[in-house]
C-alpha cells in the first residue's frame, strides 16, 4: 500500500490519543477512484495516516487550535488542516474534541 493511502490497519478497534496535532485531510486517489474513505488523518507522530469517512468536530474552533496549512512542493499531501485536540476513531467516523495547544 502506498504511504500516502493511509491505512485502516486499526478499522476494527477504536483508536483515541488526548492532546494531539491532527491533520485532516481529502484523499485524492480513493476520490478519483470513487472508493469509500474520501478523508484521512494523521494524528501527531504516528506515519501512516487513517482512512474516515466522517468528521465530528466538538468545540470552539479559533485560530490557535484549527490552522489551514498547504506544501505544493511536495509529492502526495499537498494541502490539509492541522487540528488540536482529543481524538477518537470509531467506524471510520472520527470525532475530535477540540482544546487549546
Amino acid at each position: 500500500m502506498d504511504k500516502d493511502q493511509g491505512t485502516n490497519d486499526r478499522e476494527e478497534q477504536m483508536y483515541s490519543r488526548e492532546g494531539v496535532w491532527i491533520k485532516y485531510a481529502g484523499n485524492a486517489r480513493h476520490i478519483k477512484a470513487n472508493l469509500p474513505h474520501h478523508w484521512r488523518i494523521y494524528v501527531a507522530d504516528e506515519p501512516s495516516g487513517i482512512l474516515i469517512d466522517d468528521l465530528v468536530l466538538i468545540g470552539e474552533v479559533n485560530r490557535e487550535n484549527f490552522r489551514p496549512e498547504t506544501n505544493t512542493q511536495s509529492p502526495g499531501l499537498v494541502a490539509w488542516i492541522n487540528i488540536f485536540g482529543d481524538v477518537e476513531v470509531k467506524d471510520h467516523i472520527a470525532t475530535i474534541r477540540l482544546k487549546q495547544p
